[in-house]
């Protein structure tokens, strides 16, 4: 049975992407002043940690001074950003942001930002983190739960707690050899490869280590140590352990475990090394270097460094066509690069660093050369990407690579080295809307910089939430792109036009200022979505479903009516009728479904009763 959990977390940390919670709570407070009450009231209560991470594109590669061109080119997109994010760090308190080139958030928050133990005024309790949501992965070394999604960030600012479920508890026993402590950040750092919700294992002395390799002083250190040991948090593999209950157990050797790769459309398909050879289909024309996934560790990426050296010196080349390049996680990873020597080579293969942050995450790996784009929409080629990276959905990496293959980076230096071409598929672009309502403002093409970047804007998230290119709707017999059919009219259109199609004919306008919610409420689907989910063993086809239909929910007017996990009675008007389970976890939930949304429902909160009498006057 889940167990609810009210948390309050003792810091926020976000990467780029958070840019939007600094809009909610900017537009939070014109909303208290327009209500007469006091802005200042929408603050940040606990530390807010920004890592300004997402912003850089690999628009210049393989060549000397890649960062500083790369990094000029991202100011001058982001300018408005940045100054906006500046203003906001001293606007709010307890905000820091991180400015750009710093590195990912991941590798920042292990050298810099992670306080394992937090002293305020005396008082010590254990680091936790809300962050962007729970596909993020959770570091061992700084003893930090990561937990939360897009709306978390805005109310855990304001002091408001995350309710969770309790998760239920693995213990995963590892074998093989000594020392296994030392690859544990390893493999939490893979969380969503292999498909975890979360990992922790104990601070350790490796970990105290690494805290003092980072730079924090031994007085601090020292207290870590002395807070953990005294609340039985740490781990000290000299001593007796305790036994500890968890809800099961796995065993792994990790001398049976296989080397591979993941791809080409998913981190969970899997391709053995030795089958790769048979699972090759694509020309390889974008191969990035991206250390997402291992930039917390200095072997591997010393062992991609060491077989760049050998193919210099065998005289090896990367083919021109490919597109290459390194960013990693911080300066770190540059400066042992350099110190050991070993960076030439990299450089000599095409794999300069080209700044410090996300790039093929947000599909920021830039442009490839105009020819070779050419090459594969005129002939109709199906092209591959290897990264060392944690994503590679189809088009994530770049619109055309349609195979993306996950590897360690010494993996993706070889891959580098060789490759065939063959015609085997094709690729068909649709229309992008949001690029369309950009050019419609007379914003230059340059200058679209990425989705991520725009979160901000409502108009371009309504256009681009479900216009991924790959996507495919069973409402139009499995066809690939952005597109649906409009049910009432029998007219195939974009979902956005098809969603403001239906808005015209209910003569009703759209305002809006979400996060990830902006499609839905611009489309008019307000926070009112009720998310309801299929019993176990049904699905579309097993209840005959076509999409066609007509559906009306049993449910109470009254939110007070509903209980969290429901049974819910949906009929179709063909007759058809099943159940469905609400999924509206705990009553907290129902009361932001109620107030409309998680804004709403702070501002509601905060607001003194004459403010709101006036506001019922007005």
């Amino acid at each position: 049975m889940a167990i609810e959990i009210p948390f309050k977390p003792a810091r926020v940390l976000q990467d780029f992407t958070g840019v939007p919670a600094v809009v909610d709570l900017a537009c939070m407070r014109d909303a208290m002043n327009n209500m007469g009450d006091d802005s200042n009231k929408i603050n940040t209560l606990v530390p807010v940690d920004l890592v300004i991470d997402h912003s850089v594109q690999v628009d210049v590669a393989r060549s000397e001074n890649t960062v500083q061109a790369n990094m000029e080119l991202e100011f001058q997109r982001n300018k408005e950003r940045f100054a906006f994010l500046k203003w906001g760090s001293n606007a709010f308190q307890n905000m820091l942001v991180v400015p750009p080139g710093s590195g990912i958030v991941h590798q920042v928050n292990l050298e810099y930002l992670g306080r394992v133990v937090f002293n305020t005024n005396g008082l010590l309790y254990p680091d936790s983190v809300v962050g962007t949501a729970l596909t993020h992965y959770y570091d061992r070394w700084i003893r930090v739960i990561w937990l939360g999604s897009w709306w978390d960030k805005s109310r855990s600012c304001n002091a408001w707690p995350a309710h969770e479920h309790g998760p239920r508890l693995a213990w995963l026993a590892l074998s093989y050899r000594e020392n296994l402590e030392m690859i544990v950040l390893l493999l939490l750092t893979c969380l969503p490869e292999y498909g975890a919700t979360m990992g922790f294992f104990p601070v350790d002395h490796v970990t105290l280590q690494y805290l003092k390799l980072t730079g924090r002083s031994d007085e601090t250190v020292s207290l870590i140590e002395s807070y953990l040991r005294a609340n039985r948090m740490f781990v000290d593999y000299s001593e007796p352990q305790i036994e500890r209950v968890y809800s099961s157990c796995l065993a792994l050797n990790l001398e049976d475990v296989e080397p591979c790769i993941s791809g080409p459309k998913r981190p969970h398909d899997q391709v053995t090394l030795r089958e790769m050879k048979a699972d090759w289909h694509a020309c390889l024309d974008n191969r990035l270097l991206l250390l997402v996934a291992n930039t917390s560790n200095p072997s591997v990426m010393l062992g991609a460094a060491l077989v760049a050296k050998k193919a210099c010196e065998l005289e090896l080349e990367v083919k021109p066509w490919i597109k290459t390049s390194l960013a990693p996680g911080s300066g770190v990873v540059t400066k042992y690069l350099e110190k050991s020597g070993l960076q030439k080579y990299l450089n000599q293969l095409g794999f300069h660093i080209v700044g410090y942050g996300c790039t093929t995450c947000i599909r920021n790996s830039g442009d490839i050369d105009e020819a070779v784009a050419s090459a594969i929409t005129e002939n109709d080629l199906v092209v591959a990407a290897v990264l060392s990276g944690n994503r590679n959905f189809e088009g994530r990496v770049h619109p055309l690579t349609r195979a993306n293959y996950l590897a360690s980076p010494p993996l993706v230096l070889a891959y580098a080295l060789a490759g065939n071409r063959a015609n085997c598929g094709e690729h068909t672009q649709g229309q992008i809307l949001a690029a369309r309502y950009l050019m419609e403002r007379g914003v230059d093409r340059r200058d679209f910089n990425s989705y991520g970047d725009r979160h901000g804007n409502e108009e371009v998230m309504a256009r681009s939430t479900i216009a991924n290119i790959r996507i495919v709707n069973k409402l139009l017999g499995g066809e690939v792109g952005p597109k649906t059919i409009h049910i009432s009219i029998g007219e195939k259109l974009s979902v956005f036009d098809a969603s403001m199609r239906v808005q015209s004919y209910s003569g009703e306008s759209s305002d809006s200022r979400g996060v990830l919610s902006k499609f839905t409420v611009v489309i008019r689907v307000r926070m009112g979505i009720i998310p309801l989910c299929f019993k176990a063993g049904e699905n579309t086809e097993t209840l005959g479903l076509t999409g066609h239909e007509r559906y009306s929910i049993d449910l109470p007017s009254n939110v007070r009516e509903i209980r969290p996990g429901q049974d819910v009675t949906v009929a179709t008007d063909n007759g058809k009728s099943f159940t469905c389970t609400l999924r509206f976890d705990t009553e907290v939930e129902l009361t932001y479904f109620d107030h409309g949304g998680i804004l709403q429902y702070v501002i509601r909160n905060l607001i003194s009763r004459q403010s709101l009498n006036q506001l019922q006057v007005d």
